[in-house]
């Protein structure tokens, strides 16, 4: 996999777009709710 510019906030939206998931699933398959992953892709968590 290529390096992808940017920070981990950043990384986190690129990677999940780049593989194809909704926000539910990849919370879903890391384990957490999905408000937490919208926070840390949004630089708040």
């Amino acid at each position: 996999m290529a390096e992808l510019p940017g920070n981990i906030h950043e990384k986190i939206g690129d990677l999940r777009i780049e593989r194809g998931f909704t926000k539910r699933q990849a919370s879903e398959d890391l384990g957490i709710p999905s408000s937490q992953l919208t926070m840390y892709a949004n630089n708040k968590g």
